[in-house]
């Protein structure tokens, strides 16, 4: 049977070939809408990682004016006592970016070190502020920093309403998962402007705790202020969006799922077409066959064992075929900077494999439906 099956496999290439290519086109387009999604969680996962921290990452702020910044560090020992690293965050009001071209619109977050500890975001250039000792002050941009400033040029600080100014050197570039332009200084060793301008100054904590909530949280630094005889008005929230946009990346998967199974169901279709063709075409081969002794049962069996030759064989070709192309698919998606190409997704090509000798299958069973039909009469016309 399978002789007799290889036979008609090879009896008919412009058949055979139609058919393995739509096979193919099917399961090579499977595997890559796989990796194309497994790119996409990882790129939009790995942003929400840098911009907003891992999961269970919180912001507590409340201190402000010049009693909040003389708590600050109060709280700031009390904060990594209980929860390791934290990391302080202060925005100043009126604060320009100036450079010899102009002024230049950028965000600046006096931090400390440890904020790489909660947000890991990786360095592009140089290295972190507070990793070294430098004769002036210095900063860290993001990517999109980088292009408003260059790492070459003088940057002065300039806070507008005390007239104050601090002249700084751009030491490091990260990626931090923002669009807008980002600027990173040291919290201790811009003190002196805090101070300097304590009614313009946002203070806030970063921390992460996978075993609290917002409210427990808030409910723990109301606690302190009752022990210290102060009130502070806390505003504590969690704000990593990764659980959030694992969810719409699950429904980007399903959508390109549903995009996958119309490719495998085109190629049914069009197996369907040359196969009820093909049958028209051998209708007296199989009249004969039924002549010379075979059952409707064997010509359905043949039909199917040609089918299932095809769809391995182009299942199996389109494993090399999608490893080939599966560099070009995955650039097309622009991973960014700490984002690794997904390995080549071996599992499902195996399933896309299997999922082409069930196209195959599907295709074929009109072709049966009609081969069984075939009557011996057939040959006595002809």
């Amino acid at each position: 049977m399978i002789r007799v099956a290889w036979q008609g496999v090879i009896g008919f290439p412009l058949r055979t070939c139609l058919t393995a290519l739509c096979l193919l086109v099917a399961v090579a387009g499977l595997v890559s809408v796989n990796a194309a999604t497994e790119t996409i969680k990882a790129t939009v996962v790995q942003k929400a990682l840098l911009a907003n921290g891992p999961q269970h990452t919180f912001s507590a702020s409340g201190l402000g004016g010049p009693a909040g910044l003389v708590r600050q560090d109060e709280v700031l020992q009390l904060l990594r006592d209980v929860f390791g690293s934290v990391s302080r965050s202060a925005q100043l009001q009126g604060l320009s970016v100036n450079t010899p071209t102009g002024a230049v619109s950028i965000d600046v977050n006096f931090v400390d070190p440890q904020l790489r500890e909660i947000r890991p975001f990786p360095l592009v250039a140089g290295s972190w502020i507070g990793t070294q000792d430098w004769l002036a002050p210095r900063v860290c941009v993001n990517a999109a920093g980088a292009r408003a400033v260059s790492m070459d040029e003088s940057v002065v600080l300039r806070v507008q309403a005390s007239g104050d100014s601090q002249k700084v050197v751009i030491g490091c570039v990260v990626e931090d998962g923002r669009a807008q332009p980002s600027m990173y200084a040291d919290f201790e060793q811009f003190a002196g402007v805090i101070q300097l301008n304590p009614e313009a100054v946002t203070l806030s904590f970063l921390l992460r705790s996978p075993a609290s909530t917002a409210e427990s949280l808030k409910q723990r630094l109301v606690g302190w202020d009752s022990l210290a005889a102060t009130q502070t008005e806390w505003d504590v929230k969690r704000i990593d969006t990764v659980d959030a946009l694992q969810a719409e990346v699950d429904a980007t998967r399903s959508t390109f799922a549903v995009v996958g199974g119309v490719g495998v169901l085109a190629a049914v279709l069009a197996i369907m077409n040359i196969g009820l063709s093909a049958i028209r075409e051998r209708s007296s081969e199989f009249s004969i066959r039924r002549a010379l002794g075979a059952s409707r049962r064997q010509l359905v069996g043949l039909v199917l064992l040609e089918s299932q030759i095809v769809s391995l064989a182009a299942g199996i070709l389109a494993i090399p075929v999608s490893l080939a192309l599966y560099p070009l698919t995955m650039s097309l998606f622009g991973a960014p900077f700490g984002v690794a190409q997904p390995e080549f997704p071996w599992v499902w090509a195996a399933i896309g494999v299997l999922v082409g000798m069930g196209a195959g299958l599907l295709g074929a069973i009109p072709a049966m439906a009609r081969s069984f039909r075939i009557p011996i009469a057939n040959v006595m016309r002809e």
